[in-house]
């Protein structure tokens, strides 16, 4: 088991403490959809009536003994039930449990194919992953094996290397978007994403980088700026979706 530090304060991360409003600043600001579980919509329905809804799949805690491993815990029915544009699903490829999460994946996307329902896979590596054969670059892996696997849209982490990032984009027939990561200061963060932009992703999956901004506003408006009105979004916000 993981010990739990009783001196870290447990509950909403910093920014989250007031959802409603997160949520009414984002559709108001013109994100391009929002991606939650099942209780986000159900409360917040009536704010999301005119922005995309991604139902996200799959979850874990911190609370737990392994948050790398991520359970399956809706399905597509229960998207088409809410009326939700997409869903997603993360996995965690090189983790113990990876065969586990991919036989989810592979089952979830048989579900959208069945109910023409986008998927956006988040695919992320363990920390553990180290590259397994001479020539194999793990990123590219992920991203073929979310590809071959039916993924409509993928979410990766930043992979620091705008070669790389390049390489990734150019790999795949699917739009990439990238995580926003680590909360940094705002110059660094926009220059960042000018020069993940530059690379050819589709756009940006941003979270503590927004909300947990002093000035929110702002820092959307040049981030939507920087990405020339691709994308942009925050903690619950992905990519539009498209109808297959």
């Amino acid at each position: 088991m993981v010990p739990i530090d009783h001196a870290v304060t447990m509950g909403p991360a910093s920014g989250l403490e007031n959802p409603q409003q997160l949520v009414n600043t984002l559709v108001r600001l013109g994100v391009n959809a929002v991606i939650g579980h099942k209780g986000v919509l159900k409360h917040f329905h009536d704010s999301l009536a005119d922005t995309p809804f991604i139902l996200h799949l799959s979850g874990s805690t911190n609370l737990g003994d392994d948050p790398g491993y991520k359970a399956v815990v809706s399905d597509v029915e229960a998207a088409v039930a809410m009326g939700a544009d997409a869903v997603s699903i993360h996995i965690t490829l090189g983790h113990a449990h990876e065969r586990e999460m991919l036989a989810d994946f592979g089952r979830i996307s048989t579900q959208c194919d069945r109910f023409g329902m986008p998927l956006l896979a988040m695919v992320y590596l363990d920390k553990s992953v180290a590259v397994a054969d001479e020539g194999v670059v793990p990123e590219l892996h992920a991203v073929r094996v979310a590809q071959e696997l039916g993924a409509d849209i993928i979410k990766l982490a930043d992979p620091g290397d705008d070669g790389l990032l390049a390489e990734i984009v150019t790999s795949l027939q699917v739009p990439v978007v990238v995580g926003g990561g680590a909360r940094q200061d705002s110059a660094s963060f926009l220059q960042r994403i000018n020069s993940m932009m530059a690379g050819g992703i589709s756009g940006i999956a941003v979270g503590r980088n927004i909300f947990q901004s002093a000035d929110i506003e702002s820092d959307f408006s040049r981030l939507y700026a920087a990405v020339h009105n691709m994308p942009v979004v925050s903690v619950l916000v992905r990519e539009p979706v498209r109808a297959r």
